[in-house]
């Protein structure tokens, strides 16, 4: 191995260590901002994972470059410093965000993909490049010996960071690290690859560069600025989370990633979770209070003759501060726990008189397994014969929307199968008291005979609280038909998803179009490669991968309740199977097809494996188990799972090598690009639908079809891979591309309230300008004035490839994506029910009508130049176009149906000044078209949509049908240009251009 060699191979572990934690510090700084919530967090995965890969394919260039290795040290130096612009962006976003309001889910999704953009691309791009420099052969073998490397680095970064720098270091700090970390490794290639004094430069750039880092305290700075208006009091990224307590006045407030779990001077909520349950009880003894300490409930709870008080948090800097801020602590009878409440609940019998819960909404899936029918049962067993079970949930004063009665009904019979009395007090926060003993609502009467004093929960505030209009209120809103709320089946946390969602305008539709276009980005892929069979399977691992990874999580989260304590030890134990799995299968010099189908169907194996493993360890919680599973079991399951993602990898590089960093790139896109989709899916749908035992199904049933898929395929030869012929997409990929923009206009144009947004983007001023800049281009490309998009250099370099690869120029995807959304929305949203036609007699433009009398003029004389606008221009011309090339042979039409765009287009002019008339006349009579064709509702159509549906399916047997017989603007063109051709006119065109 030659030192060049060795300085590369060093340099891509680091770049493993550093992208892996960086990815955990961006990950853990989003969960602050972002709330925490599962949804959002597998979007911001998901375009992690999506933006490496879209690296990772523009790395197919990478054998291009003049001087690779100075391209690797330039990159590798912007590794180094981009972290901290994307840190800092992600903490200084909190400052263009209204306090009290919390992103919607599409600004989450635009602000992560923006933000992570610039080090995903250029941590993507660089893992084809080393594999292009990491050795002399340029065979599959050294893509895989950089795959493993690169895990290697991945598995140092995890267990630094899990056992190491969380501990002692800031985030800000580990940023250093990580910049030292790569400065070093790109000094350590320019020295290796040329002279001494390059690596001496590089030394000083390194020494220049942690100056200002050193001398700025980047962690105060972005820190306070995420609560502004706040004094910030203490600011740390403990183990659990990031947690800050800030003071505003004389209050002090607790933020667990970003989320308020407690508030002093809350009066009002400390006497609600307490004495609403506790009342209850003739003399309570041992209470349990699970959170909430910071709001004054363990004083409240000191009211009461106790025996002994546990408090339980998760986190013990909570419990710090709750000592130092909250009254009540200090009292002998008080007791406090850093532990899982829920494991803490487990391990009692018959013990306590009163268990008080007060947690937000099951929200996450960490909250809801405290409302779950499994751990009603527990807190069961703890509580003594007439103990008290008592928490809150969200409910409504006046109105309960679907999803609050949804939730509350699930929630409710959950706890119904198990206790058999159930006191619900009503409110803006609906308390549930359940019991096995009997319960009353006289709850003044029992405070008074107790001698209880108390500001808040008193006689006339629960004369009001205790209406029968609002108990009858109460009882109806749990009576809705609902599932039960299960812990691998969380129905709660599902329906409240859909509630936060319900908040926002967008809804499930951003998840729905994103998933959508990584699907089609993956078969676009898959259907270009050389051996599609291998790489549809190698992309379902990198989904069933971390669609796993993530179950293992939950499931963890769902039995034990310290998952992130041991985040850290799964995410190292999948990278060290995935480092594994690679080096033992680029040491096997076995049939490189056999084996990739039995690891293949091994995958589908282990994931319907995980199911009665989960169950046994869910139904014998014995010691041994409790004690062994955590440490053992569940890594050793990772390990496996990473070990078939890992082996599968090389793999694949041998049966579809067409190239090294053709291969690499191609390979790496499909490994992230599925991760990423198995990220989105599971968190957002899969988990929340079918629950963590459904999900393991469906994961084994998607592996299982992929290798019987693989078994099945034609088995590639020699010739299949060789590398000179230019790679061009499918005809289906391409076809894809534009039908996805159609397809979601459509969605978005159907609801009223995405439809909103997508008409005021419509009408941005940027937007308008911009369109009528492209339109003159085009009419002056038209003329022949100007060449097609600049220089000849521009066009060798950009819009020969795109030419080369969909045979679509460069120009043309322009138009067709800067004109979709002005052609495609009147089809799907209109005042009218034909479009296009009557748009100026419509009393409210949508951007068609508005543009319309630029449009239309513009695309008729740019139709004079064998009709360049229809074939060039125009999105539906270049759909149907590109779905000309899927379908079968065209159909030849009856020559009779050459008479039908005549028709149109005559009744286009007809009904146009016909309207215009009627519109004058309000008094017209029942024969008034304007009456007939005007809806006066601006909303979807029914035929019309129809009618678009068949056009599309119509175009698999004609040829480009809406041009040819229904578009107006190219039935007139079309007759332009016949009336030119016309031999007097010919003629006498030829004789002026010779005069």
């Amino acid at each position: 191995m030659t030192a060049g060699q060795r300085a590369i191979f060093i340099s891509v572990t680091c770049l493993g260590m550093s992208s892996l934690m960086t990815q955990i510090v961006t990950l853990r700084e989003f969960m602050n901002i972002l709330a925490g919530n599962e949804l959002v967090i597998g979007l911001v995965i998901a375009n992690w994972l999506l933006l490496t890969g879209c690296g990772s394919y523009l790395g197919r260039f990478a054998g291009r470059l003049r001087h690779p290795v100075r391209w690797l040290v330039l990159l590798q130096a912007a590794v180094a410093l981009l972290p901290f612009v994307q840190i800092s962006a992600i903490r200084l976003l909190k400052k263009f965000i209204v306090p009290g309001l919390m992103l919607g889910l599409h600004q989450a999704f635009l602000a992560s993909f923006v933000l992570l953009l610039p080090y995903c691309l250029v941590s993507g791009f660089l893992l084809p490049l080393f594999s292009s420099l990491g050795g002399k052969e340029k065979d599959a073998a050294q893509i895989g010996e950089i795959y493993v490397l690169d895990v290697i680095g991945d598995i140092a970064g995890g267990l630094l960071f899990s056992f190491l720098l969380v501990y002692f270091l800031s985030p800000f700090q580990i940023l250093v690290f990580l910049l030292v970390l790569n400065l070093a490794a790109a000094v350590l290639v320019s020295g290796s690859h040329w002279s001494r004094r390059a690596a001496i430069a590089c030394l000083a750039a390194l020494a220049v560069t942690l100056v200002p880092v050193t001398l700025l305290d980047f962690e105060r700075i972005t820190g306070r600025a995420q609560f502004p208006g706040q004094e910030v009091l203490f600011q740390e990224a403990t183990p659990y989370g990031n947690l800050a307590v800030t003071r505003s006045g004389s209050q002090f407030t607790v933020y667990e990633n970003g989320v308020p779990v407690g508030s002093s001077q809350n009066v009002i909520a400390a006497e609600e979770s307490v004495h609403f349950g506790l009342s209850q009880l003739p003399a309570p003894g041992n209470i349990l209070v699970v959170s909430g300490g910071l709001n004054g409930s363990l004083a409240e709870v000191l009211k009461y003759p106790v025996e002994l008080v546990h408090y339980v948090e998760l986190d013990p800097e909570v419990i710090r501060f709750v000592k130092k801020l909250a009254p009540g602590t200090d009292d002998r009878r008080v007791t406090t726990f850093a532990v899982d409440a829920r494991r803490h609940i487990r391990s009692k019998r018959n013990f306590y008189d009163a268990i008080l819960i007060d947690l937000a909404d099951p929200a996450t899936a960490q909250l809801n397994r405290f409302y779950t029918l499994e751990f009603f049962r527990e807190a069961k067993r703890a509580l003594r014969s007439n103990g008290v079970l008592s928490f809150g949930l969200s409910g409504a004063e006046n109105y309960a929307n679907p999803e609050i009665r949804l939730l509350a009904s699930t929630i409710f019979r959950s706890l119904n199968e198990v206790f058999t009395n159930i006191l619900l007090v009503p409110g803006s926060r609906q308390y549930y008291i359940a019991a096995s003993g009997p319960l009353g609502y006289d709850i003044d009467a029992r405070l008074a005979a107790k001698n209880i004093r108390t500001h808040y929960v008193n006689k006339e505030y629960l004369l009001a609280r205790l209406s029968p209009d609002r108990l009858e209120t109460a009882r109806q809103m749990v009576s809705v038909p609902a599932s039960l709320n299960k812990d691998f089946r969380p129905a709660s946390y599902y329906v409240l998803l859909h509630y936060w969602l319900s908040k926002f305008e967008a809804g499930l539709l951003l998840p729905v179009l994103v998933s959508a276009t990584l699907i089609i980005l993956l078969v676009a892929l898959v259907m270009q490669a050389p051996a599609p069979a291998a790489s549809l399977a190698l992309s379902l691992s990198g989904f069933s991968g971390m669609g796993l990874e993530i179950t293992l999580l939950l499931a963890f989260q769902v039995i034990y309740g310290f998952v992130y304590q041991q985040l850290g030890i799964i995410i190292t134990a999948f990278l060290l199977g995935t480092a594994l799995g690679g080096f033992w299968s680029v040491r096997r010099r076995v049939a490189a097809r056999a084996l990739f189908f039995r690891l293949d169907l091994a995958f589908s194996f282990l994931a319907f494996l995980l199911v009665p493993v989960f169950l046994f360890i869910q139904a014998k919680p014995s010691s041994f188990i409790g004690a062994s599973a955590p440490l053992l079991l569940f890594p050793f399951l990772t390990i496996c799972i990473g070990f078939l993602v890992g082996a599968q990898f090389p793999l694949a590089a041998r049966l579809s090598f067409h190239g090294l960093e053709k291969t690499a790139a191609t390979l790496y896109a499909l490994d992230f690009l599925g991760a990423a989709l198995g990220a989105l899916l599971v968190a957002a749908f899969a988990v929340p639908l079918l629950g963590i035992i459904g999900t393991c199904f469906l994961i084994g049933t998607l592996k299982l079809c992929s290798s019987m898929l693989f078994l099945f395929s034609r088995k590639e030869k020699a010739t299949d891979f060789l590398p000179d012929p230019p790679a061009e997409f499918s005809t289906w990929a391409t076809f894809l591309a534009v039908l996805l923009p159609f397809s979601a206009i459509g969605l978005l144009a159907g609801p009223d309230r995405t439809s909103t947004v997508l008409y005021n983007i419509s009408f941005t001023p940027v937007y308008h300008w911009g369109l009528l800049v492209l339109l003159a281009f085009n009419m002056l490309q038209a003329m022949g004035i100007v060449p097609q998009l600049g220089t000849a250099d521009f066009r060798q370099v950009l819009a020969r490839p795109i030419l080369q690869r969909t045979k679509i120029h460069l120009s043309r995807w322009l138009n067709f994506f800067a004109f979709a959304l002005v052609v495609f929305f009147p089809v799907f949203r209109c005042y009218f029910k034909i479009p296009y036609l009557f748009c100026h007699v419509c009393p409210r433009q949508c951007v068609f009508g508005y543009l319309r009398p630029y449009l239309v003029p513009a695309a008729l004389i740019m139709n004079l130049d064998k009709r360049f606008w229809c074939f060039h221009c125009c999105p539906i011309g270049t759909l149907h176009d590109c779905q000309a090339r899927v379908a079968f042979r065209p159909a030849v039409l009856p020559k009779f149906i050459k008479v039908l765009p005549l028709a149109v287009l005559a009744f286009t002019a007809f009904a146009y000044f016909r309207l215009s008339a009627d519109q004058t006349q309000p008094e017209a009579a029942a024969r008034d078209w304007y009456t007939f064709f005007f809806m006066n509702v601006y909303t979807s159509f029914g035929i019309v949509i129809a009618v678009a549906a068949l056009l599309i399916l119509t175009t698999f047997k004609l040829r480009r049908p809406f041009c040819e017989l229904l578009c107006p603007v190219g039935t007139l063109s079309g007759l332009l240009l016949k009336i030119e051709g016309l031999p007097f006119l010919s003629k006498t065109r030829q004789d002026s251009q010779e005069k």
